[in-house]
């Protein structure tokens, strides 16, 4: 069956909750520390205050991935990018590698970042590309 993309809705938090956890409890590949639950999901990638876009790979019914775009947050509290700036954060559930998920979501936001007159920049995360399991990559954006 093919992957296909589309928004991340409020109805994909349980699923997109599953694949972040798991990837949390592997370890090594994301900051992220603490478990999510649906509403954490929903605030912080489907629907955050500076959130662009969300979207999710799917295959038939089945979230295999997602992949969030947000401006950078001028009160974050360590390193801080440029008010201009955001970061994408892709999550690939472990057990879906190879699928075409991660590259169907990164395609998806180039189409976004055009929209919202950005480009993409890659800096690869510092465990390497594609490097196992669940985070594929990191991007920052750099308005123009």
């Amino acid at each position: 069956m093919p992957v296909h993309v589309r928004a991340a809705l409020p109805q994909d938090a349980s699923a997109m909750a599953r694949i972040l956890n798991e990837i949390i409890d592997i370890g090594g590949t994301t900051a992220h520390r603490e478990k999510f639950d649906d509403q954490r999901i929903i605030d912080y990638f489907i629907s955050p205050k500076l959130g662009i876009s969300c979207f999710v790979a799917l295959e038939g019914e089945q979230v295999l991935g997602f992949q969030s775009l947000d401006w950078s947050d001028p009160d974050w509290p360590g390193d801080r990018l440029p008010p201009d700036w955001g970061v994408i954060a892709t999550f690939v559930d472990p057990h879906a590698h190879k699928r075409g998920a991660g590259r169907r979501v990164v395609r998806q936001h180039g189409g976004s970042c055009e929209k919202c007159g950005c480009q993409l920049h890659r800096r690869n995360h510092p465990q390497g590309k594609h490097r196992r399991p669940g985070l594929l990559r990191r991007h920052w954006l750099y308005r123009l």
